[in-house]
């Protein structure tokens, strides 16, 4: 009995230890936990100063650009006053790059009926919307005489074999699938059929207008690229010569085409010049003139040539 009240007392000494031992490490974890927590809090911390300093400092370069582009663009403005005043004192006039002798002016009357006509008739996405839906009634016809010509035909099969064999258990998997095929068909024809007869109709209606309109449009398409290519010819023509440019054009497109992206810059100057003939623009200043007003066609072309002088750079 002593023997067992002392061996007892042996092992809960030796528990006391280890659970005094295993205090001092639990207490020793604390310790280092408390410790990361506060490496963590310092990096957060640091994490944070170093997020707000970056972010001021893209604030401050943001500023920086923008004071740079102004400052570029007022410079840019001195320096074509200046020009100006210079070759003004030398009597150097400014070259009218939009000037419409009589043949220029039948081109663009041409062009502008062309465009007129163009605008009452179909463009080939809205033509190829509305043939995809007559193409579509066709094809949900063949897949309705497909599937019904399958169901058919398993049907014949089911009908001339044992029930119990291979063969009619495959023929019955496959006429379910054919007669699923052939009602889903079915249920889809009606509204197939509305669309395409209303495609149809429409694009009946495009070409009978086209027959009308057709010569008018290829007349003006010609006429167009004439007076596209003479345009651009004189274009170039002028910057190549150094001449003085009006101060409508300059205003929108500086005194010639950056380095970078000079085919853009051509296109849209281009495209610029055909719109002031064309509608007849006298704007001293305003590269556009007037707000287009009614006309659709010639308020599409302003906004797209709104969008397209922003994005060109000089």
């Amino acid at each position: 009995m002593t023997d067992t009240v002392e061996r007892l007392n042996r092992q809960v000494s030796s528990t006391s230890n280890d659970v005094y031992e295993l205090q001092e490490k639990h207490e020793s974890l604390d310790g280092q936990v408390r410790l990361h927590d506060e490496r963590l809090d310092g990096l957060d911390q640091a994490t944070q100063e170093m997020r707000e300093a970056h972010d001021g400092l893209r604030e401050e370069l943001a500023d920086d650009v923008a004071e740079v582009e102004a400052a570029v663009k007022s410079l840019t403005a001195t320096i074509g006053w200046l020009e100006r005043r210079v070759r003004a004192e030398q009597n150097i006039t400014p070259v009218d790059i939009d000037h419409a002798d009589k043949a220029m002016r039948d081109l663009a009357e041409r062009a502008l009926r062309g465009r007129q006509s163009a605008s009452v008739l179909l463009s080939p996405h809205d033509r190829a919307i509305y043939e995809r839906q007559v193409e579509a009634l066709g094809r949900l016809r063949q897949r309705i005489r497909s599937s019904g010509e399958d169901a058919l035909r398993h049907s014949a099969t089911l009908a001339t074999t044992a029930r119990n064999s291979a063969e009619h258990r495959q023929a019955g998997a496959a006429f379910r699938a054919a007669h699923q095929g052939w009602n889903t068909a079915r249920a889809q024809l009606t509204a197939t059929t509305e669309a395409a007869e209303q495609a149809g109709q429409a694009l009946q209606n495009d070409d009978e207008r086209r027959a009308v309109h057709g010569p008018k449009v290829m007349t003006g398409e010609a006429a167009r690229a004439t007076l596209q290519s003479k345009l651009r010819e004189r274009l170039s023509t002028a910057i190549a010569d150094a001449a003085l440019l009006p101060s409508w054009f300059t205003i929108v497109l500086g005194h010639q085409p950056s380095a970078t992206d000079t085919q853009r810059w051509l296109d849209t100057a281009v495209s610029l010049l055909m719109y002031r003939i064309i509608y007849a623009v006298k704007d001293p200043v305003v590269a556009l003139g007037p707000p287009p007003g009614d006309d659709e066609d010639r308020r599409a072309w302003h906004r797209s040539l709104t969008e397209d002088l922003r994005k060109t750079r000089y």
